[in-house]
């Protein structure tokens, strides 16, 4: 008689939420936030999106083209203030668009669709604080890499 063990590898639980978790979480406590997308503006790509409401793909692709105009390509190229990296705002009608850029050497950066009356700054410094790594070695766009496309 012979007997047949299965093992399964199972990754070590983590107590550190993931940055798709962070992202969501982020969006969540402010009510009037619609969409936030992680993106590489460098290559133009949107990595990941929480959405109340659904966007086109063609509108996160128009508004990660423009965060590399407004941010810079290298989004660390940009100037910043003192409270993270480059930021920019641009309002509509009946929506504000924030673009934060990672305050280090990267070029993610986060873009949010939000209403109007929305506390945009605060959430600006949220979002420079997301970007920002908790410890000196570790590295947004190693974290970003296994981010599914979660559009």
């Amino acid at each position: 008689m012979f007997w047949h063990f299965q093992t399964a590898l199972v990754a070590p639980v983590s107590s550190t939420p993931t940055i798709k978790e962070r992202i969501d979480k982020l969006r969540a406590d402010f009510a009037g936030c619609r969409s936030l997308a992680l993106a590489d503006i460098s290559s133009g790509t949107v990595l990941y999106t929480s959405s109340a409401t659904r966007q086109p793909q063609e509108r996160l692709d128009a508004l990660c083209a423009a965060a590399a105009g407004l941010l810079g390509k290298d989004a660390h190229t940009a100037p910043s203030d003192q409270s993270g990296g480059p930021r920019a705002t641009v309002h509509g009608l009946n929506e504000q668009i924030l673009f934060v850029g990672a305050p280090f050497a990267g070029s993610e950066a986060l873009l949010a669709i939000c209403d109007l009356d929305l506390d945009g700054d605060r959430l600006m410094d949220q979002c420079a604080a997301l970007l920002t790594p908790e410890a000196p070695d570790s590295d947004l766009a190693a974290t970003s890499q296994g981010v599914p496309d979660g559009r």
